[in-house]
């Protein structure tokens, strides 16, 4: 389907200029700079943006790595998600969340930028400004799969910006 892709670089030229503090935010050098489980891949096809994206299956969670230096003031972060077949209740589900440090590395605070999202749903952006608590430094994404729950999820074009 093309017009997930035309949304996508709509969205980029809207955007452009605008600083990504994430190193190798769709994937495009493979697994560098990211954290995966045992269940999750860098998949070479059926990106949303480039020719990578994250693939996770079943509950896990790949983090961004190293942390990365944040300004005060309020963050858009987002990116894109597709599922497939991703089952689960409650708070279980497919997410994308920050987490901010304080400079000491101790864990301030968790946001999601979305969760929950089960079923099949075709690549889909989300956004979502946030302010980082008082004394945080530092931040990481975390792309996840939450809870008991069974399903693919890939993730890609992500970014974390001031």
């Amino acid at each position: 389907d093309r017009a997930p892709r035309q949304a996508f670089h709509a969205l980029q030229q809207k955007y452009l200029g605008t600083l990504n503090a994430l190193l190798n935010p769709g994937f495009e050098s493979g697994a560098q700079n990211w954290t995966f489980p045992s269940k999750g891949s860098v998949q070479t096809s059926g990106a949303i943006s480039g020719t990578r994206a994250a693939r996770l299956v079943n509950a896990g969670t790949i983090t961004s790595t190293p942390r990365v230096a944040i300004t005060s003031g309020k963050h858009v972060v987002s990116g894109w998600v597709k599922t497939e077949k991703l089952t689960g209740s409650g708070a279980s589900g497919a997410r994308i969340r920050v987490q901010w440090y304080a400079s000491s590395g101790a864990l301030l605070a968790s946001q999601n930028v979305v969760s929950g999202l089960r079923g099949t749903r075709a690549w889909t952006r989300y956004e979502k400004t946030l302010a980082p608590p008082a004394g945080a430094a530092t931040a990481r994404l975390e792309l996840g799969i939450a809870g008991s729950s069974a399903g693919t999820a890939w993730f890609d074009a992500l970014a974390l910006s001031p």
